[in-house]
């Protein structure tokens, strides 16, 4: 498979054929060699800088194992829920990140030195402040022409509330992240960050958010030469960036495994329906994986439309035709890019049972 960044390692030597000895599909099976070897590769990209720190996004891929291969390379969490935060806590993690406009129910937090709380709106700042009157927050920015319900305007009347009581000195943070991603948008972000940086002096942190797949893996040169920019600028020396990636970490680190159950024929178009025992609606249904594997070596070809296992019938893996090596019933697909938002996504619909997970570690396949 070709990846979209040399920051991506190679599979594992041996997992194509340790797939081949996994009976049951549909299967999700990580790599964690890869895995650790890209979380050291973004690593060593972003340590030019002192000051930045990699926060993993849970909503992306909540698996215990997977999670605490993140702690263990000293990552921070990123979480949106009180079940992610007890799980973040369980398991160990030295720095949290909690963030939910929705969220209301902060006496159910036990306020920890390694937990940060951004708000997004006034009537939130006041609920926090009432069980946390005297504990640092933070406060997410919604930036002119960047449509997003999340966040508050500079001109926000959660500023004036601010600016009269003694939260200016628990304002900490500020909490960034842009519809349309890109390191010019990142610029602004900071420039605003910057602003607000010199009216309240408190604040030491800057959260620039996710979607590092497009902004940092895509436009690697670029994105480099921003981090380099935020180490030199004399009001950021001292202030602690913050970053949230899920895709970037983990997408490519995990491959649905699924089984051809029936196959249809449409004569009058020249293409053929596979019928799989996985659900793409189900499973993914914020993405299409661009690449799919076939476990056999053939030669032919033909095009294929593939569709899932539930009734609704945008229950699809490819909206156009797909061609593949000649597919018969049983054969096993390989759909590469399933670690992040899938199984976090996953949905209980018709009752059909998630994909078991596997791990290939050592050379085996493990569950």
């Amino acid at each position: 498979m070709k990846f979209p960044s040399s920051i991506y390692p190679k599979y594992t030597e041996g997992l194509q054929q340790a797939i081949l000895s996994i009976s049951n599909t549909p299967f999700v099976i990580y790599d964690i060699k890869f895995i650790e070897k890209t979380i050291k590769n973004i690593k060593k990209d972003f340590s030019i800088n002192s000051n930045v720190k990699l926060f993993f996004a849970m909503k992306a891929n909540n698996n215990v194992k997977i999670l605490k291969i993140f702690k263990n390379l000293e990552l921070g969490i990123d979480v949106s829920s009180i079940e992610e935060l007890e799980l973040a806590n369980q398991i160990g993690f030295e720095k949290i990140s909690f963030m939910n406009p929705a969220f209301k129910e902060f006496e159910k937090i036990e306020f920890t030195e390694k937990m940060m709380i951004d708000v997004d709106s006034e009537s939130q700042l006041i609920k926090f402040l009432k069980i946390f009157p005297n504990e640092p927050f933070g406060i997410r920015i919604a930036e002119e022409g960047d449509y997003n319900i999340y966040g508050v305007s500079l001109n926000d009347s959660i500023f004036h509330k601010i600016q009269n009581s003694n939260a200016k000195e628990l304002l900490k943070r500020i909490h960034f992240h842009r519809n349309n991603r890109s390191v010019d948008n990142l610029l602004q972000s900071v420039e605003v960050a910057k602003k607000l940086i010199r009216e309240y002096p408190s604040i030491d942190t800057i959260n620039l958010g996710g979607d590092l797949l497009n902004v940092y893996v895509e436009n690697r040169k670029k994105f480099i030469q921003f981090l380099y920019y935020l180490k030199k600028d004399e009001i950021l020396k001292n202030i602690s960036i913050i970053f949230e990636p899920g895709d970037a970490l983990i997408k490519y680190g995990a491959m649905l495994g699924t089984r051809v159950t029936n196959l249809k024929i449409d004569k009058k178009n020249n293409v053929q329906h596979l019928f799989l025992d996985s659900s793409s609606w189900i499973c993914a249904p914020w993405l299409k994986s661009n690449t799919i594997v076939l476990l056999k070596k053939k030669t032919q070809e033909q095009e294929y439309y593939l569709h899932g296992n539930t009734m609704y019938p945008g229950d699809v893996f490819n909206h156009s035709p797909i061609k593949l090596p000649i597919v018969e019933e049983n054969d096993i697909l390989l759909f590469p890019e399933y670690g992040a938002y899938t199984l976090s996504n996953y949905r209980s619909f018709q009752l059909i049972k998630r994909p078991r997970e596997y791990f290939f570690e050592d050379g085996i396949i493990k569950q």
